[in-house]
């Protein structure tokens, strides 16, 4: 019996010792790393720990082309019941997960297209209606803001009394900053001479706005259009070597697609937004190919962030009744042509 109360003592000694140098490992390795913190403070803070902060989730909706008019159906569909059915999809994505924020990329119109368009032809802007008759249909309570594409020549005195916003112009968001850039405005009301050039991007204004904001570790560059070919190197050195800038959304194309960026522009990626209009592959006849319609029809894209993830997908809307080639389109709601920012 003394023989095992000696062995059970000592295994408790033992035992007792071993948790008392274990607590005393855990402070020291605290304190060492509180002490590494303090040396690493001036050091640049990788990716890795900027997107682990709590600003937290965010789903944002990015959508574009819609092309509202009054004159034109599409896939033998009136512009006016179109306009309902891009309302309807976008309420639809709101109740299946709430959306906090809606950027339309340009073209809601066409108001200025060629000598066609309705407002160089009969000074009628079908931007203006669509703002007042599907805009104000949206869900109540979620911001919305409107770029100008290349069909919307108007000055911006002109677009700001129409849309609430500038050409041009940032949100601010939960730690995002949302830079909506204006491409198009080399030929503006009530000088226009032509449809416009494209204009490379105000990169002063990007580093301005980012400068106003420092707080935000998370932009977003999003426009009508961004033309690789057309852009300035001070562009390219400004994506190349800003890591706070995470992505990029453009309209224009009506495709869905990802653009890979090279190493010129740091590798980012732009996100194209689709439609609600008509299709690239519809518009070039002898190209088209019902899978790549089916892949890229009326839709719009999310940008989904979390405090370790910003991934966007496009979402072909749930559609019945548009025929193309004879075909009776009947898509039910997906998502496609899916990126991961971080």
């Amino acid at each position: 019996m003394k023989n095992i109360f000696k062995r059970s003592l000592c295994v408790a000694l033992a035992m007792l010792m071993l948790l008392l140098c274990t607590s005393c490992f855990d402070r020291s390795e605290q304190q060492g790393t509180e002490a590494q913190g303090v040396t690493e403070s001036n050091t640049e803070i990788p990716d890795s720990e900027i997107i682990q902060s709590s600003d937290g989730d965010l789903r944002v909706l990015i959508t574009s082309d819609v092309h509202h008019t009054s004159v034109s159906t599409w896939y033998g569909i009136m512009s006016n019941q179109r306009m309902n059915w891009w309302v309807e999809a976008i309420k639809k994505e709101h109740e299946r997960e709430p959306i906090d924020l809606i950027i339309i990329a340009g073209d809601t119109s066409l108001d200025h297209y060629s000598d066609k368009g309705s407002y160089t032809t009969q000074k009628i802007s079908t931007t203006k209606s669509f703002v007042e008759t599907y805009v104000s249909k949206l869900p109540e309570g979620i911001p919305v803001y409107i770029l100008p594409g290349n069909h919307e020549q108007f000055s911006n005195a002109q677009w700001r009394s129409m849309t609430g916003n500038d050409r041009q112009f940032t949100v601010e968001m939960k730690g995002n900053l949302f830079i909506c850039l204006d491409n198009y405005n080399s030929k503006l009301e009530p000088n226009r001479t032509g449809d416009p050039d494209y204009t490379p991007t105000d990169v002063d204004y990007v580093r301005e706005q980012m400068e106003k904001h420092p707080e935000c570790n998370k932009v977003w560059l999003i426009a009508h259009m961004f033309d690789p070919e057309k852009e300035t190197d001070e562009f390219k050195d400004l994506l190349k070597n800003e890591k706070r800038i995470k992505g990029l959304f453009s309209g224009h194309t009506h495709q869905c697609s990802v653009i890979k960026l090279g190493n010129e522009f740091g590798g980012k990626k732009i996100a194209q937004t689709g439609n609600y209009s008509y299709t690239w592959y519809t518009a070039i006849p002898e190209t088209i190919n019902m899978a790549d319609v089916k892949n890229s029809f009326w839709g719009f894209r999310e940008l989904n962030i979390t405090s370790d993830a910003a991934i966007s997908n496009y979402i072909i809307a749930e559609t019945k009744g548009p025929i193309v080639k004879g075909e009776v389109l009947d898509l039910s709601r997906r998502t496609t042509d899916s990126v991961r920012f971080y």
